[in-house]
């Protein structure tokens, strides 16, 4: 699990660190972007990362066990500022794979599904962005904001769905196989990587290419609302989401309907 605490000043992140260093035998210091520090601590089998956040939020991610002892101890001796957080689940793999998409509900307009590849290095990063955004409620401003921000820190494919395919195939076949082919764009050390697909009903295809990849070492998740469980997935609705936005405000451009009685 993660731990995400909100507003700590310097002073108590010292204090907070002395104390996570002294259970450890080493604390090396790491070079992590928008941190004012990072660390890695190891020591009797345990292992911790420690970031301290620009924005002041300190983020500690381990083991549930190591961390469950470190907040005890933590809270024993300090007094934080506001309660912790329980954010998203930790995958033990060195590469993430998250999907979604834009548009499957919608009346008008095109569908977007789109894959995201992350490596872990980029995750706990990008996971604290998304911390407490909900991707469907951000405006196009802030989508295409966010969409800056994290650029580079990630590879995607997108794949465009014309609005006449939806209307002629069950929409559960046009997403297993553009997943499908996304995900075999997008993978490529089967034993480093987790994938993570939401659960909208995928058929017999997309199952057999996930039970492929299970079997070659492939951490599979399939979950209800995986966007707002992981951060690759939050990522995948962006992006997703940023490409049907871009589209309709095209189509608002290019097509003027005139009411006949009032011009």
């Amino acid at each position: 699990m993660v731990y995400i605490f909100e507003d700590i000043n310097e002073d108590v992140y010292k204090e907070m660190k002395a104390i996570l260093c002294s259970n450890f035998d080493s604390c090396e210091i790491e070079k992590i972007a928008n941190c004012l520090e990072a660390l890695k601590l190891i020591g009797n089998g345990k292992k911790l990362s420690v970031r301290y956040y620009n924005s002041r939020k300190l983020m500690l991610q381990g083991n549930p066990k190591t961390e469950e002892e470190l907040i005890k101890l933590l809270e024993g001796k300090i007094k934080l500022p506001l309660k912790k957080e329980k954010q998203i689940v930790a995958i033990d793999k060195e590469i993430l794979l998250g999907f979604d998409e834009s548009g499957k509900g919608e009346t008008f307009g095109s569908m977007f599904v789109c894959g995201v590849r992350v490596t872990s290095e980029n995750i706990n990063y990008i996971n604290e962005i998304f911390k407490g955004k909900d991707i469907k409620k951000l405006n196009q401003s802030q989508i295409e904001g966010l969409f800056n921000i994290l650029n580079g820190k990630f590879t995607y494919e997108l794949i465009h769905v014309p609005a006449n395919e939806m209307d002629s195939y069950p929409i559960n076949i046009i997403l297993d196989k553009r997943n499908v082919s996304i995900i075999d764009k997008l993978t490529e050390e089967y034993l480093k990587e987790a994938i993570i697909i939401d659960d909208y009903g995928g058929g017999f295809e997309l199952k057999r290419r996930l039970d492929e990849l299970k079997e070659r070492g492939s951490d599979i998740i399939v979950e209800n609302n995986a966007d707002s469980k992981y951060a690759v997935s939050a990522l995948a609705s962006l992006i997703a989401r940023r490409a049907r936005l871009l589209e309709m405000d095209r189509l608002a451009k290019e097509n003027v309907l005139i009411d006949p009685e009032s011009g």
